[in-house]
């Protein structure tokens, strides 16, 4: 099979090779820690046939691409272009569904009628696409594109003789009549000479005295895919009544076999992460979030995000009845290090991850979670979240700490994203704040933008590089989070409630030992 001449995911052929080396064996190692490996397993878990992994693994790398797929979204945003291309891709599916059922069918006369419906269905699905597209407004490359090629497709000579001979080869088959007389154990087949149909007659007689609904009382035949042996009996009976149309039948199948366009089979696979991606985020359209298209910066460092939320958490609550708190992020040079500090299951983690997966996702060419997204196009993502020890690796928790932060900062470069959530948080504060400061120094040093959660109150003034963000508590009850994160100075609070909450001697601890004493 001819490789494709066009993708809807990538504008060029260059970057649809770059694709075809990738496997869905190379998950990024941050996925965990941002949730993007529960977010993408949800995405596709209903397109396993289609290996989805491949292209939500592999992010894009130029602005252009992301353009380019911002673009084919926009389209099928649109409910009318969404409906066309979904019939086409259920199109596709049906004759993959009949080719599969027809390999498993041990007849041959019947495996034949199906592939024939196959190729009927497959000529059909794309003569049904280009007449829809006749009236819709498509404005992307990509699909105008792919419309265009199934224009010319369309009207190839092969393409006519395909859909031509199998459309007249299922007419002449649906022409067939036959007669059956049953007798007994014995049936008897015989051609169809034109005898009246008195079934016919005779209800149309008694159609006058029909009243109303009336029982049912036909024989209900089960509708197997499989013949019977009686029915294979029937079945070469009549075709021995008619040998020339089953031998056209079987010269078709035989000359047919890999009829579907490579071009046209790839796109469907590609149409399928555009609509994986709108129905996932579709289930929180009737929520207070936003999704938008995120302005991708190649060389500024100025990051402004309004109304980021978790895409991972959101879709867990909104089931719930539930709502998540949307949040802001503004970082213009020299800012370029936050560092969140607050009291503990406030949503500072909960902010750190959602700005990675808004970051991920903008290098996916996909709908962001936030209002408004600009944004750095990063070139790689690293997180540096805590582990819990390994034993079989014989370093201590904090050594594999240093390990991983050292591999981070040597990979990282001046337009690299750097999440850190409380690395170093089990040992002591002193020691804390000394690897903290010499990681966060190195990376202001880089240039790379970082999100820093962490319970020393001291990283959110080390420089001008860095702005300090607080999780904030209702100023009534400061045992209730607010899940806001807003810029202000770190408090000197968040260690001690950290210590606190460890040891069992918050307020409401306390209150709670109290009361069951009396």
């Amino acid at each position: 099979m001819n490789k494709p001449v066009l993708s809807i995911l990538y504008p060029s052929d260059s970057s649809y090779s770059e694709s075809e080396s990738a496997t869905s064996s190379d998950m990024p190692e941050y996925f965990h820690d941002l949730n993007l490996d529960q977010v993408t397993a949800d995405i596709i878990g209903g397109f396993g046939f289609y290996e989805l992994n491949e292209f939500y693994y592999h992010p894009l790398q130029d602005l252009s691409s992301i353009k380019f797929r911002h673009q084919v979204f926009a389209d099928l945003m649109n409910n009318d272009i969404l409906a066309a291309f979904n019939d086409f891709s259920v199109g596709l599916q049906r004759m993959r569904a009949r080719i599969e059922r027809s390999q498993k069918l041990h007849n041959l006369r019947q495996r034949h009628r199906w592939m024939l419906d196959a190729a009927e269905g497959y000529c059909t699905t794309v003569t049904e696409l280009v007449q829809k597209s006749q009236g819709l407004n498509i404005r992307s490359s990509g699909l105008n594109k792919f419309v265009s090629f199934l224009n010319d497709y369309l009207h190839s000579e092969y393409f006519q003789t395909l859909s031509r001979s199998s459309h007249s080869l299922k007419e002449q088959i649906s022409a067939i009549r036959y007669n059956l007389f049953i007798s007994a154990n014995r049936i008897v087949v015989t051609p169809h000479r034109g005898e009246t149909d008195y079934g016919a007659e005779v209800e149309e007689t008694f159609e006058r005295f029909r009243h109303g609904s009336v029982n049912e009382y036909t024989v209900n035949f089960p509708n197997w895919p499989d013949m019977n042996p009686v029915e294979e009996k029937i079945l070469e009976i009549v075709v021995n009544m008619q040998p020339l149309l089953f031998d056209e039948i079987q010269s078709f199948v035989a000359s047919n076999i890999n009829y579907a366009d490579p071009t046209v089979v790839s796109v469907e696979r590609e149409l399928q992460f555009y609509i994986s991606y709108l129905g996932y985020i579709s289930k929180l359209d009737r929520t207070a979030v936003r999704f938008s298209f995120p302005e991708l910066l190649k060389d500024m460092k100025c990051v402004e995000v309004r109304g980021l939320f978790d895409i991972a958490l959101a879709q867990k609550v909104v089931g719930d009845g539930k709502s998540v708190v949307p949040n802001d992020l503004v970082l213009e040079p020299p800012k370029q290090v936050a560092v969140i500090t607050g009291p503990n299951s406030g949503g500072k983690t909960t902010f750190a991850r959602a700005f990675g997966q808004l970051s991920y996702l903008s290098k996916l060419g996909c709908p962001v979670p936030a209002r408004k997204a600009t944004l750095p196009l990063f070139d790689q993502i690293f997180t540096h979240f805590e582990r819990e020890e390994n034993l079989d690796d014989l370093r201590g928790k904090l050594e594999d700490e240093l390990v991983r932060i050292h591999k981070i900062l040597d990979q990282a470069t001046g337009r690299s994203l750097i999440i850190m959530n409380e690395s170093f948080g089990d040992t002591t504060l002193e020691d804390s704040k000394l690897l903290g400061h010499a990681v966060l120094s190195q990376i202001i040093n880089l240039g790379a933008i970082c999100i820093c959660v962490t319970f020393v109150d001291e990283l959110a003034s080390i420089g001008d590089a860095t702005l300090s963000l607080m999780s904030t508590v209702e100023p009534d009850d400061p045992t209730k989070r607010t899940y806001s994160i807003v810029v202000q100075d770190a408090n000197g609070l968040a260690y001690a409630l950290a210590i606190a909450e460890k040891y069992g001697l918050t307020y409401r601890r306390l209150r709670g030992a109290k009361s069951n004493e009396s």
